[in-house]
């Protein structure tokens, strides 16, 4: 008996541990009124399913069964119970709960509740009746500060935990990647100078390489992005803002005639045209979709199925690379369906996909890791059927940091930005065994 007392307390506490960030937030929202109540009777409800085949084990299961739900009560549920429900469970005029106050002497052979006509006259505000519990209910002393609720340290504690809790078994695959195998091969970046700073919080994100020049995205405390242009000596050229609700653009390519650019905070793909207007750049958008995407992430051109394809890659969720045929994509309007849904093919990629880029079709994936990121390359010529799967991985090099974001290349140099450096990094291709033929 006393190891199934000492687990009943163990389930106890664990229940109350959980739930106690959920009784905060939720008293808070509600004032701690009638709807609260009702959650606390609901939280109890796996405990009353557990004590039912209790009773089939005589007077010792009888008993045991009221020592659960008294125990159930005292150290869990009545510490979150507010005076003003305490008070209709008064059975002796002390100005607190005679049923916690039993528990909390250790007498649970006592009535377990105060009746289903009770429970409904407290839902529906009318005066409950406690006449019937005067000789069954003795008087104990109330000393509600026997049993009191969670600290602040550990709510926030409990709160934190049950988060990583939640992020682990949605991103368990994530979690294998990260931590799965070692870089295939080693290669010496090249510092280019620092990104560019509006205020203290600007960020590098998107790449992509346009005919001689460089586009930069930045985004400013997720509020707004700036797209800068630089020549391939990293001398800026100019900056011109993007659209409002373009707050952290991610990624981005040109297909040799329109600019693409991900949007990681309205998870929509735009579609802009870019031209020269008295030696300055004009950038008109033509195009906004929503990605169909939890986290986009990046995108590039890339050659697959003996076609031009839109690749788009995604941060968390479902790791994966997916292609869309550019002509498909150049024929989409904003009233068509999201841009994900005409995907012909995916791969699975690095989760926590930063950026992408390619060179006819030879992929490149950079992705953050514990240590010093990487960055993966996808050798796709051999991939010629999108119904079959594809598992063909050239390379695995390191990154120049450990916070690297877009990729851009001009398929002899390879470029990107890292967001904890807040600087460009340049490599040459003919230090990996790959070819980069168009």
């Amino acid at each position: 008996m006393h190891l199934i007392r000492r687990f009943m307390l163990c389930m106890i506490a664990i229940q109350h541990w959980f739930a106690a960030p959920w009784l905060v937030v939720i008293g808070r929202l509600t004032n701690r009124n009638r709807f609260y109540w009702l959650f606390l009777d609901f939280l109890l409800i796996p405990n009353a399913l557990i004590c039912l085949p209790l009773a089939l084990f005589g007077d010792g299961g009888r008993k045991l069964k009221a020592e659960f739900t008294g125990l159930s009560h005292s150290r869990f549920v009545c510490r979150h119970c507010p005076s003003s429900r305490r008070q209709l469970r008064d059975v002796h005029g002390q100005g607190g709960c005679s049923w916690n106050a039993n528990w909390n002497n250790e007498n649970f052979q006592i009535p377990s509740s105060f009746g289903i006509s009770n429970w409904f006259s407290q839902y529906l505000k009318k005066k409950t009746n406690l006449e019937p519990y005067k000789k069954s209910l003795p008087l104990a002393h109330i000393n509600l500060e026997n049993n009191p609720p969670f600290t602040r340290l550990k709510l926030y504690f409990s709160a934190s935990i049950q988060v990583l809790l939640i992020f682990l078994m949605l991103n368990v695959n994530s979690l294998v990647y990260v931590f799965h195998t070692m870089n295939d091969a080693q290669i010496e970046w090249q510092p280019r100078g620092g990104t560019v700073q509006h205020e203290s919080r600007t960020f590098p994100q998107g790449l992509t390489y346009v005919n001689e020049t460089l586009f930069h995205s930045v985004h400013v405390s997720d509020q707004r992005s700036v797209l800068h242009v630089y020549d391939l000596n990293f001398t800026e050229i100019q900056s011109l803002p993007f659209p409002s609700d373009l707050t952290h653009v991610s990624g981005l390519t040109h297909d040799g005639e329109f600019l693409w650019a991900v949007d990681f905070g309205s998870r929509t793909i735009s579609k802009f045209i870019c031209e020269q207007e008295n030696s300055s750049l004009e950038c008109g958008r033509v195009l906004v979709l929503d990605s169909g995407l939890k986290t986009p992430s990046a995108i590039t051109v890339v050659n697959v199925f003996g076609a031009r394809h839109l690749a788009v890659s995604e941060f968390l969720h479902s790791g994966e690379i997916s292609f869309v045929p550019l002509d498909d994509a150049h024929a989409l309007t904003n009233n068509s369906r999201n841009f994900i849904h005409h995907a012909v093919a995916t791969i699975p990629g690095g989760y926590f996909s930063q950026g992408l880029t390619a060179c006819g079709t030879l992929l490149f994936e950079s992705v953050n890791r514990a240590g010093v990121d990487s960055i993966i390359a996808y050798e796709l010529s051999a991939w010629e059927d999108p119904l079959k799967d594809y598992d063909e991985r050239v390379t695995k090099f390191n990154a120049p940091s450990s916070m690297v974001e877009d990729l851009a290349t001009d398929c002899q140099r390879l470029w990107t930005s890292d967001e904890g450096d807040f600087a460009f990094f340049e490599t040459n291709l003919s230090q990996l065994d790959v070819e980069t033929n168009l």
